[in-house]
């Protein structure tokens, strides 16, 4: 998902008041690893729900701006199953955050087994800004989401002004010296998380739709290649 372009109106680059939601993908890129789950630029009013994504080379749902100064923020990523991700390709997450985005918000995810052959697959990463005018990653709220069996479960890479609420977790901060706030209000219900994370009820044979990936296979990924 990406801006429609046309001119230079920073606008018109933005894909705004879309619902993602009920959609179920696996296995994608085993031709071409460097694929996510869910790929988007340039979004206003976006929500992303009840999706599920699993088995991907890359990371699960990624959020990041277009190269110009494109207006993005109001994004809600919420009730989503995100499950082995980044199983080829690293510095993505489960869900990847890239660049300053007010009144959006991370919420009742379940985000589990994101583990690469690098060991540093993080199931939420709040990367960093776009330029040095915008340095850092913020304006996030990440609240109430289930990470389990992660290499690690939130990585604040350059992460400012963001709050995080319920966390309960393993960490990776680099951003100890920026302002981000930590907080527990016990709100967080983990089986009611895992048990409304995903498809709906009504879209849940849309799974049975998936029987194999592009070359006829049973949809497994190629082993990863060592970088270097």
């Amino acid at each position: 998902m990406r801006g429609p372009g046309g001119g230079n109106s920073e606008v018109r680059n933005t894909n705004k008041t879309l619902q993602i939601t009920n959609n179920y993908i696996t296995t994608i890129g085993a031709d071409y690893n460097a694929n996510h789950g869910i790929d988007a630029y340039s979004i206003d009013g976006v929500t992303f729900a009840y999706n599920e994504v699993e088995t991907i080379p890359q990371g699960g749902i990624s959020l990041t701006r277009w190269v110009d100064n494109t207006p993005v923020g109001n994004t809600l990523v919420q009730f989503n199953k995100i499950r082995d991700v980044c199983k080829i390709m690293r510095d993505y997450g489960g869900v990847y955050m890239w660049g300053n985005w007010p009144n959006s918000r991370v919420f009742e995810n379940y985000i589990y087994q994101s583990r690469s052959p690098f060991g540093d697959a993080p199931a939420i990463y709040c990367d960093e800004g776009y330029d040095s005018s915008s340095p850092y990653c913020g304006s996030w709220t990440i609240e109430n989401n289930v990470v389990e069996q992660n290499d690690v479960d939130l990585y604040l890479h350059r992460a400012e002004n963001n709050t995080i609420i319920n966390f309960n977790g393993t960490l990776w901060d680099s951003s100890q010296d920026l302002s981000n706030t930590f907080t527990q209000n016990g709100s967080l219900n983990i089986t009611a998380v895992k048990a409304n994370a995903g498809l709906q009820s009504a879209y849940t044979t849309i799974k049975t739709l998936v029987t194999e990936d592009s070359s006829g296979g049973t949809g497994t990924l190629p082993s990863p290649q060592n970088p270097g």
